[in-house]
Formats: C-alpha cells, structure tokens, sequence
C-alpha cells in the first residue's frame, strides 16, 4: 500500500463555540477565538471532479476545495476548516477506509480576522 506524504500543508479543524449574539442568534465566527480547536491534519489539494461540481450544483452548495487527509473517524460535515488563515465550511466527507484516508469537501467562508 502506497503512503501519501500529505505535501501541501496542514488544516486545522474546529467546531463553532456556543457563542450568541446580544440577540441570542448564533455568532459567526470572524477569528480562531470564536472557534474551538479539534485537530490539526497534514493535506493534499485534490482536483475537483465534473461529477463533483455537479452534484454539489444539484445540492446547492459551492464547492471550493478538495482535499484528502489521514482518517480521522470524528470528523463531521458540522465541523469548520481553516486553512492559511481563511475558514471553510465542510459540506461533505468521504472516507476512504481501504486507503485509511478522507477526502473532505468545502465551501469557503471568509478570511479570518487576526
């Protein structure tokens, strides 16, 4: 079985704090602050599929990225990525246990405040 090296770099993922606004609305998330850390996984950027952006069309969803990961079984489409500082939405996750890998899906959001 082949070993990926994950060259492209290191996504942390984190779940969105309980946070409320003063009118008891959900907060988004504008810095790592608002978000509370899970993990942090070494990546490689995938080429997106036709078959991708259609299905993510038929969904509704933009898809902005691709990438594959060591497995991670805890991992849910609830989560939030952040990548070089810009937040992700994961609106898929497709693990591959035969290869002991997942290839996430996401949306991007925006950048992070510092």
């Amino acid at each position: 079985m082949r070993m990926n090296n994950y060259n492209d770099g290191i996504v942390s993922i984190y779940t969105e704090s309980a946070g409320k606004t003063d009118f008891n609305a959900k907060k988004n998330a504008k810095t790592l602050e608002d978000l509370e850390f899970i993990v942090k996984l070494p990546y490689d950027e995938k080429t997106v599929r036709q078959q991708d952006v259609e299905y993510f069309d038929q969904i509704g969803t933009k898809k902005t990225m691709k990438i594959v990961t060591p497995l991670v079984s805890s991992l849910q489409n609830k989560h939030k990525a952040v990548i070089n500082g810009y937040l992700y939405s994961i609106t898929y996750i497709d693990p591959s246990r035969k290869k002991n890998e997942l290839y996430i899906y996401m949306e991007g959001v925006r950048e992070l405040a510092e």
